[in-house]
């Protein structure tokens, strides 16, 4: 243990030193020459720290493969010095003039009246013709100016546009404008940046200097004269008055709002998903829904007051009152679920299952609001009081789906004739800080009951009659089809990664001679002899390549590929009917294990820790530079548990199945799952996506290896493979080969020690897939252990397996914990390549172990306890997590209680 807690405490440290790292970014600053330029043509609020959120930074590593991006203001600074040179050039010009025409016209003329004999005749014309040249160059340099002075120009705008529209996500419109009106003398937005400056009479803040004074024939509203009697108000900074800040300029901008509404949504559920996720996926869900949320706040009257982390805060009834402030947001929450909904069915496709299972948890509340601009190094428009923290514990202990109002809400909705939007809540809420509260349920698509009579009944229950029939005949034809919506996601999504990867391959070997003689795909066998006998201790893996190593981080044109991706889709499509209806081992788990395996593959590949492209592919010992082997990984996972019966193979073996006997007791599901997935792929209809995959024997040959090791590794319950498994881990890491100890090591003995550690780094990627539930959020391991639970359960109730899954199950977690995960995920941060999801996974598992010791015998009581109470029928897949009714909120924390 004390192992595992010094993993976690390198992991804090690196986390700590990036962090460190990111802070001494922030810290630079530009030239003052250059800012100042930059701030003579535009407003002074594009100051050094706009200036550093705007340009960013990047790596070493990345300057020497690619661009380095220019700063947009040492792009300011670099046409500044040109305007200057020029300028200055022009100026000498003027002067080698004016000496040449003083000269010709004063000096001359005085010794011509004086009959000198040294003056030369042809003086004149000369100086003529030199002050002609100098007029043109002059001319030209005049003109070059121009054009200089234009191209800075539409820089400095181009920066002024781009700093203006994120300032418009940041303030109201009209705070904006007045912010922007800063004082030239200064030139700065912000407090005081020392103490001295504080203790210059100055001691509220140094930004209210920028401002202007508020007319004085204006009269105050009383709640504003309360709020800021000496400064400018909030209504009145919004209103537009004008005149000069005096002795009351240091008061901050703030006021109070009455009559508000303010809106808390919080993504239910996204904690855990994010855990399984790269962070441009949890960006791209995040920034999608967002965008969506503000196009809706556009059209009724909702201001968005900021985002945090998943949660998105809105309010209405400010900067400008409105007398229907509650209504407008209750519709406004209905709408964001809806849009919700639709996006993340939208977005499945392309971040992978589990994303439609996210939901909105909303709350509101109504009341007083303080509102105004909180001033510092970044300013913010903010929110503060009472009202703001009740709208939170409306969101905190609401429920996913729906929209929690409180008391005060209500009566707003009710006095303006929505009372039949309104459910009351069964039970009292109990809110942190404000004890147990009345809320309600709030739906604004219910419409006013009718007043029922008898003309009104009887036509309409004929209907409703009808109307269930045809519900009825409906239902039995959805039933009918072979995939649901979720089955037909899942199948897109897995195409779309597979494609993605199949791309790249196509792509690399278009660049590259293929070695080996050509496949005769048209005569390929197509059974595969017994899998477990054909593991190979080693995977020779290309060697690096320069020519392709440049296209490894390009997107691949996945759009001339119209018949691969309907290929891929034919094979998943049937892939996913070859998966049995058990909770656990299906088709939603095998892509769950395709989503892990492909983000391990995409931190391996995408890693900015090395400078070179050699330096990665040696540091991941060749896996990151061969696209068919990261196809082949999506591939395995894909297929690795097809036909499961959910039966364990020590079950099989007992009962003597017939794939028990057909593979001789050995690692029975996993063979059987490769044979049947192989066997389909040597079909004739998927010819022509085999000489996509592979065209060469080598290719071939190479693909086959990687798909049986990888599929033969998830076989964790046998004794001997896994003993065969460490001592392959032994002899790839902690086992010094003789050769290598000697001097004159041979190249090729290099090669064979990378592709061992290779091909043991590629066995568990695989291994950690398939149970990358277990080093996850708390949230998905309780899922899919649930699942697990459920499958063994069913398989109990039938008499297929003797003891009860529920006698063992809090022990046999624990044993699994520490003789199995615990070592496997040391063994993923110990290898080297995957960098900090090494630590990741680690920091997980632990903490998944504490909690399960914490709180796995309530669990598995809850679970027996639910599925006493329910009868499934065979094949059932009930899960408690996906309906939401064990939980529902991704508040879970690891030391808290539930």
């Amino acid at each position: 243990m004390a192992d595992h807690m010094e993993a976690i405490r390198q992991l804090q440290a690196k986390a700590a030193a990036v962090e460190h790292r990111g802070a001494s970014v922030d810290e630079r600053s530009f030239d003052d020459e250059s800012v100042s330029e930059a701030s003579s043509a535009t407003s002074s609020y594009h100051s050094h720290h706009d200036s550093m959120s705007i340009s960013g930074s990047q790596t070493k590593g990345d300057s020497e493969n690619f661009d380095r991006p220019r700063k947009p203001f040492d792009l300011v600074s670099k046409e500044t010095r040109t305007v200057m040179i020029l300028r200055y050039l022009m100026l000498v010009q003027l002067l080698i003039m004016g000496s040449l025409f003083g000269y010709g016209t004063f000096v001359y003329v005085d010794k011509a009246k004086e009959n000198d004999p040294s003056i030369d005749s042809n003086l004149p014309a000369i100086l003529t013709a030199v002050v002609c040249v100098c007029a043109v160059i002059l001319l030209v340099t005049f003109l070059g100016f121009d054009y200089m002075v234009e191209k800075r120009q539409a820089i400095v705008i181009n920066i002024a546009t781009k700093s203006s529209a994120i300032v418009d996500g940041l303030f109201p419109a009209q705070v904006r404008d007045r912010m922007l009106n800063v004082d030239d003398s200064t030139g700065n937005l912000g407090p005081p940046q020392s103490s001295a400056d504080m203790s210059n009479g100055d001691s509220i803040s140094h930004l209210s200097n920028h401002f202007e004074q508020p007319n004085r024939n204006k009269r105050l509203t009383p709640l504003s004269a309360m709020a800021a009697p000496q400064g400018l108000s909030v209504k009145q900074f919004l209103a537009g008055n004008e005149g000069t800040l005096g002795a009351a300029s240091t008061q901050p901008i703030a006021d109070l709002f009455p009559n508000t509404t303010i809106i808390f949504a919080d993504i239910a559920g996204f904690t855990a998903w994010s855990s399984q996720r790269d962070p441009p996926q949890v960006f791209t869900l995040l920034e999608t829904l967002y965008r969506g949320f503000d196009e809706i706040a556009g059209k009724l009257k909702v201001f968005k007051v900021e985002t945090i982390g998943d949660s998105y805060m809105a309010v209405t009834g400010l900067p400008s009152p409105d007398e229907y402030h509650a209504i407008h947001m209750a519709r406004f929450a209905y709408q964001c679920l809806v849009r919700m909904k639709r996006m993340t069915g939208e977005l499945e496709a392309l971040l992978g299952p589990g994303t439609t299972e996210l939901g909105l948890r909303i709350g509101l509340h109504s009341g007083a609001v303080t509102a105004g601009v909180l001033r510092g190094q970044k300013s913010r428009f903010q929110l503060f009081g009472d009202t703001v923290n009740t709208a939170s514990r409306m969101e905190s202990t609401g429920k996913k789906g729906r929209i929690q109002v409180s008391q005060e809400t209500a009566v707003l909705l009710k006095n303006a004739g929505k009372s039949h939007w309104l459910k009351s809540r069964d039970e009292l809420v109990n809110a942190k800080g404000k004890g147990e509260l009345k809320t309600y349920w709030l739906d604004p698509t219910k419409k006013r009951r009718p007043k029922a009579t008898l003309s009104t009944i009887n036509p309409g229950v004929k209907s409703l009659v009808g109307a269930r029939v045809n519900l009825k005949d409906n239902q039995k034809l959805v039933a009918d089809k072979p995939f649901d919506d979720k089955d037909t996601r899942l199948i897109d999504w897995n195409v779309d990664v597979l494609l993605h990867h199949l791309a790249r391959v196509i792509s690399c070997r278009g660049r590259v001679s293929t070695k080996g003689s050509l496949v005769n795909h048209s005569s390929e066998v197509p059974t595969l002899s017994m899998a477990i006998d054909d593991v190979a201790e080693i995977i020779a893996l290309p060697p690096f390549d320069l020519d392709t190593s440049k296209f490894r981080r390009m997107r691949p044109d996945v759009s001339t590929l119209q018949q691969t991706r309907a290929d891929l889709h034919e094979y998943v499509s049937a892939i996913a009917l070859m998966y049995r209806d058990v909770p656990f081992h299906n088709f939603e788990h095998a892509s769950h294990v395709t989503l892990c395996a492909n983000k391990l593959l995409n931190r391996l590949i995408n890693s900015d820790e090395y400078e070179t492209e050699e330096e990665l592919h040696n540091a991941t010992y060749g896996i990151s530079s061969d696209p068919l082997t990261h196809f082949a990984l999506v591939f395995s996972a894909l297929i690795h548990d097809v036909d499961h019966t959910g039966l364990p193979n020590a079950q099989l073996v007992k009962d003597q199945a017939e794939v028990a006997v057909k593979f001789k007791n050995r690692s029975v599901a996993e063979q059987n799952s490769t044979h049947l997935g192989w066997e389909l792929l040597m079909d004739k209809r998927f010819e022509r996506l085999r000489k996509n995959i592979y065209q060469t024997n080598v290719e071939r040959k190479r693909f086959r290896q990687l798909v049986i090791n990888s599929i033969m590794a998830t076989d964790i319950a046998d004794r001997k493979t896994n003993e065969n498994r460490n001592a392959k881990w032994e002899r790839a890491f902690n086992k010094v080969p003789k050769a290598i100890s000697k001097q004159g090591i041979t190249p090729m003995q290099v090669q064979e020690n990378m592709n061992r550690k290779a091909t043991v780094v590629i066995e568990h990627i695989i291994q950690v897939s398939d149970v990358a539930h277990t080093m996850q959020h708390w949230h998905i391991y309780r899922r899919w252990n649930e699942r697990l639970f459920n499958e063994m359960h069913n398989a109990f109730k039938a008499g297929k397996v003797a003891v009860d899954p529920s006698t063992n199950w809090y022990i046999g977690e624990i044993g699994f914990f520490d003789y199995y995960l615990i070592p496997l995920a040391m063994k993923l941060k110990e290898c080297g390549v995957f960098g900090a999801s090494g630590y990741e996974y680690v920091s997980y598992v632990l903490k998944n172990k504490k909690e399960w010791e914490r709180k796995g015998q309530q669990a598995v009581q809850e679970m027996v306890a639910l599925f006493k109470e329910l009868d499934y029928s065979e094949g059932s897949d009930f899960d408690s997590f996906a309906t939401g009714e064990s939980f529902d909120s991704d508040d879970l924390e690891y030391g808290s209680e539930k």
